[in-house]
């Protein structure tokens, strides 16, 4: 399995699956399994807003299914009126990625089967990253963990997020 460390609070709005589109200025290959590693940086909040979150931790696994820049997206004609799917295995459409409220490119990292993990500390680096078989266990059984909390009533999960103002394509 690989993994990708992002910075908070987007590492976590994966996890709720209110993100399903990483934005990176690099693209990749790499189709599959991946976990999703919440950095310890602080470039998008402060020192004080980062204690809320997360770090230094998977947060989420999922798919990556499609990798894509932006202006290949915008270039197909008639996403309105003829859905046509970001790729053969994958659920969303050009026009919903087009239009989430998370997408800004160049390259979209589009992500399915999102599933949180409880927080499994680990470190992390840049770029794409191996995650040892070891660690892919473990990982399963937190995800378990997280599902029977759920289940039971034990936990509830809570995600705030601003409505955004980027007008639907």
């Amino acid at each position: 399995m690989k993994a990708l460390t992002i910075s908070q609070p987007w590492a976590n709005l994966i996890a709720s699956g209110l993100k399903f589109v990483e934005n990176r200025t690099w693209p990749t290959s790499y189709r599959g399994p991946l976990a999703i590693h919440a950095g310890k940086g602080s470039q998008y909040l402060t020192s004080q807003q980062l204690t809320m979150y997360p770090t230094g931790c998977i947060v989420a696994t999922c798919q990556l299914v499609e990798c894509v820049h932006i202006d290949r997206l915008r270039k197909i004609k008639n996403v309105k009126t003829n859905p046509t799917f970001i790729c053969e295995t994958s659920r969303r459409t050009v026009l919903e990625v087009l239009a989430h409220d998370f997408t800004e490119g160049p390259y979209l990292w589009i992500l399915e089967d999102i599933r949180p993990v409880q927080d499994y500390q680990i470190r992390g680096a840049q770029g794409l990253w191996n995650v040892e078989l070891e660690t892919q266990l473990q990982l399963r059984q937190c995800y378990s963990k997280v599902i029977r909390l759920v289940d039971r009533g034990e936990v509830t999960v809570e995600y705030r997020v601003q409505p955004s103002k980027k007008p639907l394509r």
